[in-house]
C-alpha cells in the first residue's frame, strides 16, 4: 500500500479510483482514430500537430458536384482538384491547408472519409505477379476486402521513441571529442553553457522528430523538412513545363522521307521516352522540394533540384532510408492470397494502395446504405 493511500479513509480511495476510471475513458475517447462530429467526420492525426496540420481536422463529405469534377478532371490533375476539394471540405476555422499536409496526412483523411460516410469495407484490386507474362489486357483483376476499423496506425511519439534509441546508440559509439563536435554543431546559435557537466542522457530526452533536420554532405551544410502534398502538385507542374514542348515537337514532326507507319512508330518510341524521363524528373523533383537551403542560402525550385540531383546516391539512400525509419501514420500489414496460383503474402497496405482508390469516384469499395446523417428515406403513401 502506497503511502497516499494509507492516509486515506475507504471512500477517498473509492472516489479517487472512480475519478481515475472517467478519465480514463475521456482519454480514451479523445483518442479515437476517426469519430462523427456534427455530420463531420473528425480526425485524430497520427502527427499530433507537430507540422503544418492541426492535431485534429473535421471534414464534410464530397458532395456530387466533387464528385462529378473529380471524374471529369484529367487523371495528372485529379491531386491538385482533391486538395481544393478538400479545402471546402474541412472546418473553416482551421488555420491549415490540405496542400501543406504530409502524404501520410492525406492518406489518413480519404481513409476517414470513406470510413465514416461510404465504407468501412475496402476493395482493393491488385494482380498477382504470377501474370507478369500475360497480356495486360489479359490478366485477371484479384480482389482483397479490407476492414478499414482494423487498419494499424503509427503515432509520432512511437516514432520518437525509435529516433531516440537511434540516437542513444549513436552518442555511445562518440568519443568524448566526437561528442564535444556534436554539441557544437548542434548547439552552435544557442551554446550550451556547461557543455563539460552535459550528458548525452539529456541530450537523448530532447531528441524527437521534428523540422528543419540538417545533413552535412562533402563539407556543405544542407536543411530539408518532410515532403508535402504541395510539393507533389508542384513537381508535377514543374515536369510538365520542362517537357510538354518537347513532346509537342516530336507530335507535329513531319518527315516525307520516312513512311507514315515507320514515322508513326518512331514518334512513339521518341515520345515514350520522353514521358519516362518527365516521369523521373518529377520524382526527382517532388524529393528535391523538400530541400529548404545548403549553408543557409535559400534557393530556387530549380536550385534545389540541381543541388539534390547532384547528390550522391548514397547519401540519397541514406537520406531516404533514415526518414523511412520513422514513418508515421497508416503502417499495416495486410495479407494477400492469389486465388490462381495459391501464392500468399503480406505487403504494407500504405504502399500497396494509392489515394486515387480512396477517392469517391472510385469504383472499388461498397458503399453502405442507410448511413449518411441526415438523410431520411420515405415510401410514398
Amino acid at each position: 500500500m502506497s503511502e497516499e493511500t494509507a492516509i486515506l479513509t475507504p471512500e477517498e480511495v473509492k472516489v479517487r479510483r472512480e475519478k481515475k476510471a472517467i478519465e480514463i475513458e475521456e482519454k480514451k475517447a479523445t483518442k479515437e482514430k476517426y469519430f462523427n462530429r456534427g455530420g463531420r467526420v473528425a480526425i485524430n492525426y497520427e502527427t499530433m500537430g507537430r507540422f503544418n496540420i492541426p492535431p485534429v481536422l473535421y471534414f464534410k463529405d464530397f458532395s456530387v458536384e466533387d464528385e462529378n469534377n473529380l471524374l471529369l478532371t484529367r487523371q495528372e490533375d485529379v491531386l491538385e482538384t482533391l486538395v481544393a476539394i478538400l479545402n471546402t471540405l474541412k472546418n473553416s476555422d482551421a488555420d491549415c491547408k490540405v496542400e501543406d499536409m504530409l502524404t501520410e496526412e492525406l492518406f489518413e483523411t480519404l481513409i476517414g472519409i470513406e470510413k465514416q460516410f461510404d465504407t468501412t469495407q475496402h476493395i482493393h484490386s491488385w494482380v498477382c505477379d504470377c501474370q507478369n507474362e500475360i497480356d495486360e489486357q489479359d490478366r485477371k483483376i484479384n480482389e482483397t476486402e479490407i476492414d478499414l476499423n482494423t487498419l494499424q496506425y503509427k503515432s509520432i511519439d512511437d516514432s520518437d521513441e525509435i529516433l531516440k534509441n537511434f540516437y542513444k546508440e549513436k552518442f555511445a559509439s562518440m568519443s568524448d571529442e566526437e561528442w564535444k563536435i556534436y554539441l557544437f554543431t548542434r548547439y552552435k546559435d544557442n551554446p550550451i553553457m556547461n557543455i563539460n557537466e552535459y550528458t548525452r542522457s539529456e541530450e537523448v530526452i530532447k531528441i524527437k522528430i521534428k523540422e528543419p533536420f540538417q545533413l552535412k554532405i562533402d563539407g556543405q551544410m544542407y536543411m530539408f523538412r518532410f515532403t508535402r502534398v504541395g510539393d507533389m502538385i508542384k513537381a508535377k507542374k514543374m515536369a510538365s513545363e520542362k517537357f510538354s514542348q518537347k513532346i509537342k515537337i516530336v507530335q507535329n514532326r513531319k518527315d516525307p522521307n520516312i513512311p507514315l507507319i515507320g514515322l508513326r512508330d518512331q514518334k512513339k518510341e521518341e515520345i515514350d521516352k520522353l514521358k519516362y524521363e518527365e516521369i523521373k524528373y518529377m520524382f526527382l523533383a517532388m524529393r528535391a522540394l523538400s530541400l529548404l537551403t545548403v549553408n543557409g542560402k535559400e534557393l530556387t525550385d530549380e536550385e534545389k533540384v540541381n543541388m539534390y540531383a547532384a547528390i550522391p546516391r548514397n547519401v540519397q539512400a541514406e537520406i531516404r532510408n533514415f526518414i523511412d525509419q520513422f514513418k508515421i501514420g497508416v503502417q499495416h500489414e495486410q495479407e494477400f492470397t492469389c486465388p490462381l496460383c495459391g501464392r500468399s503474402d503480406k505487403r504494407l497496405l500504405q504502399r500497396e494502395i494509392d489515394f486515387y482508390e480512396l477517392l469517391p469516384t472510385a469504383i472499388s469499395s461498397k458503399r453502405k446504405l442507410g448511413k449518411r446523417p441526415g438523410v431520411d428515406f420515405f415510401v410514398a403513401v
